[in-house]
């Protein structure tokens, strides 16, 4: 099977960048809903984790609206109640605000369970998981089971580790359509420029 160059070409056209996380994360929306090998790997990493089990029983929602009108850019839902949130970044700036809000939608939601991920490019790692403890109170980055009266769990991850774990399915279907995922991601975040 050749490459997917076509998406990979289109990425780097301007109209794309302004859209770059809304189009990486509906990517990976439909990749979690379309493929159960996809949505089982990303299980087992928010378990590993965090703690967390997430379960199967969950529709993806891209661009999720809260009752507080935040929008968080992915999120698993066991009915209406949030089981998984994601918030995708590539460049965007990423606020205390907005990590509070998603853990507080969790706490009044889903009775303190879920999983708050972040999911960010390697680089920002650091940055991210400052921000994170700091809005959540937290004493130490990394991964976090919030085992006080919220409850849930939090995890700062790259995409590349995410893609790795995601390498686990065995379909050449879902290959095929995470190699396209994968190849807009890094267009779109700088890491891949293609020559002329």
């Amino acid at each position: 099977m050749k490459p997917p160059m076509l998406l990979r070409h289109l990425a780097q056209f301007g109209s794309f960048d302004k859209q770059a996380e809304l189009l990486c994360t509906q990517g990976l929306a439909y990749v979690l809903q379309t493929y159960k090998e996809a949505h089982s790997a990303l299980a087992a990493k928010v378990v590993e984790d965090t703690g967390s089990v997430i379960g199967d029983s969950v529709t993806w929602v891209a661009e999720a609206v809260q009752p507080d009108r935040a929008r968080v850019d992915l999120e698993a839902q066991n009915g209406t109640i949030p089981i998984l949130k994601i918030e995708a970044k590539l460049r965007a700036e990423l606020s205390k605000n907005q990590v509070r809000s998603y853990a507080q939608d969790l706490v009044d939601r889903n009775k303190g369970k879920g999983v708050l991920l972040l999911l960010v490019p390697e680089w920002r790692i650091s940055e991210i998981t400052t921000k994170t403890a700091e809005a959540l109170a937290l004493t130490e980055p990394g991964h976090w089971r919030l085992t006080d009266q919220r409850g849930y769990g939090a995890a700062v991850i790259s995409w590349d580790e995410l893609f790795t774990v995601l390498q686990s399915g065995e379909s050449e279907r879902f290959h095929f359509e995470l190699d396209q995922l994968e190849a807009m991601y890094r267009v779109l975040s700088g890491d891949d420029i293609l020559p002329l």
